[in-house]
């Protein structure tokens, strides 16, 4: 999904918690992060996945 300027619209970089807090704020406010999951899956949209630091004791 591009916008006018051709950049991509913000909705195509959330992933899953992003997703669910936009469709709550809009028309969708008791969609479950389940289904969220689902469709983003459906839809192919990938959220941006960070590696985690280590952990040392």
């Amino acid at each position: 999904m591009r916008d006018v300027q051709g950049r991509q619209q913000p909705e195509i970089l959330y992933g899953r918690r992003k997703m669910t807090a936009w469709l709550s704020r809009g028309e969708f406010a008791g969609v479950s992060k389940h289904t969220v999951d689902r469709l983003m899956r459906l839809e192919g949209m990938n959220g941006l996945v960070r590696g985690r630091k280590p952990r040392s004791t």
